[in-house]
């Protein structure tokens, strides 16, 4: 099933639905000295957060609590990392690409997708200061998800003639659909390497695990014909959200069979995209038109929202643009493609 809009808003993807510009605020100028301790450089920049930003997406974050994520405005999406109460922005200062990380290891490695610039719609990693270019498909690629020893997930395709979910194992390729199944999207992979994602029936969406070549199917049991798993951690806990009868997306947390609430109670909706070793996760939270990045903690949930600061002592933030992301010596990855093999439809039924 073709599928255009890949690598577009992260968001948009997962609820299927276009993203609505919320609101216009005012320019923040921010200026000063960080230390880009993860990418190994300093460097001093004056940045203007422009009047159009809307909307703040947090997506990834490692053992150490640093988050991968971007902004979005009425022109472009703006990449960053946010490390314990300071932004550093992430700019392809070559190709004019924009940069959508959705994936951070424990290793400080970088992975999302960029699009927009000299590259086209293709993936990425970044790595101690070098943007590595991820190409699979002819017209796309995206990448998802990224573990410790540097195994990814995503999209790739045409646009004619569909698009494929993969998993790419230093460089092989294995193609990842359920049975059955209209698309399959594989938006995370841990270290002992599991898959989690969703996929789309007659029916609607469902939440997979992938483990060993066996799918588990993964539906909430209070779910209307539509769950959807976007994170998983090494020790096997995943994250997604379900939208209950009669409307309204909850989000949940999911360990051997049993689900657990993971829903803001002060937020209008919670969508989780990823969760570390230790507990916590990130993700989006909906607030009457706008959405903001979270980390939730222990329960203990902190806005992240570039343009108004957050929950952080200080009321300024430090950014710094990562001059080191131009595509100099950046490595094009072509890749061989093997086909998986047959894989058995495990669902588990639950009351």
């Amino acid at each position: 099933m073709a599928d255009t809009t890949e690598g577009m808003i992260r968001g948009a993807l997962l609820r299927c639905v276009s993203i609505v510009m919320a609101e216009w605020m005012g320019c923040r100028k921010r200026t000063g000295w960080a230390s880009a301790l993860i990418f190994g450089l300093s460097t001093l920049h004056s940045s203007v957060a422009c009047a159009a930003q809307v909307w703040t997406y947090t997506t990834a974050i490692n053992n150490v609590g640093t988050i991968a994520g971007y902004w979005t405005d009425s022109i472009s999406d703006h990449g960053f990392i946010y490390d314990h109460g300071k932004f550093l922005d992430l700019v392809d200062t070559s190709g004019g690409s924009q940069l959508q990380p959705d994936a951070i290891n424990n290793n400080g490695v970088v992975a999302g997708t960029m699009f927009g610039g000299s590259e086209g719609f293709r993936g990425f990693t970044f790595d101690a200061g070098n943007l590595a270019v991820v190409s699979i498909g002819s017209d796309f690629t995206t990448v998802y998800g990224l573990n410790d020893q540097g195994w990814l997930v995503g999209v790739y395709g045409d646009i004619s003639g569909g698009s494929e979910g993969y998993l790419d194992v230093a460089g092989t390729i294995t193609d990842i659909a359920v049975p059955g199944s209209l698309y399959t999207r594989p938006l995370s992979v841990n270290d002992v390497g599991t898959v989690a994602g969703f996929y789309v029936d007659a029916n609607g969406p469902h939440g997979f695990l992938l483990n060993g070549g066996t799918y588990e199917v993964v539906d909430h049991p209070g779910a209307a014909n539509y769950t959807m798993i976007t994170g998983i951690n090494n020790l096997g806990e995943a994250v997604g959200s379900y939208l209950q009868p009669g409307g309204g997306y909850h989000a949940f947390s999911y360990l051997n069979g049993s689900f657990s609430s993971a829903d803001d109670p002060a937020a209008q909706e919670t969508d989780p995209l990823g969760i570390n070793d230790n507990g916590e996760i990130t993700g989006i939270v909906l607030g009457g038109t706008n959405r903001q990045g979270y980390v939730d903690v222990g329960g203990q949930f902190t806005t992240i929202d570039y343009a108004r600061g957050v929950g952080v002592p200080e009321p300024a933030t430090w950014s710094i643009t990562v001059l080191a992301v131009a595509l100099v010596g950046a490595v094009l990855r072509r890749r061989t493609k093997i086909d998986s093999p047959a894989l058995s439809d495990v669902r588990r039924s639950r009351s």
